[in-house]
């Protein structure tokens, strides 16, 4: 293995333990925050916010996944479509973030996206 292979994995690897803590913290705080999980809990029972959420995922789905089997848009916009995508799904968990009050957390959030993710931030 060459130089930038092991870095690259190494990144990986510091990628995913990051996200592991940021999820661990997540749900540490909901688990113990009863304040919290009853944000959570409220948000998810109300029938348009959980329809709405559905439609972002299956969105998410068609421009991540079937934009490689599917021309979706004129291929000059296709990667306007994915960035855009990024952006506001990005955006949804930073707003989420603020609903439930987890305001640290978005600066971590937000710092791993940016550093690891290239075109997320």
């Amino acid at each position: 293995m060459n130089f930038q292979t092991n870095l690259y994995n190494m990144n990986i690897k510091v990628f995913d333990l990051l996200c592991i803590l940021l999820l661990v913290s997540f749900l540490h705080k909901l688990y113990f925050e009863k304040e919290l999980y009853n944000k959570v809990n409220k948000l998810v029972l109300q029938k348009f916010w959980l329809i709405s959420f559905i439609i972002i995922l299956a969105w998410c789905y068609y421009v991540f996944v079937l934009k490689n089997k599917f021309e979706i848009y004129k291929k000059e916009n296709q990667d306007s479509a994915v960035s855009a995508t990024k952006h506001a799904l990005f955006g949804f968990i930073i707003t989420i973030c603020g609903y439930l009050d987890m305001t640290i957390w978005v600066f971590w959030l937000t710092w791993v996206m940016s550093f690891y993710l290239e075109g997320w931030v």
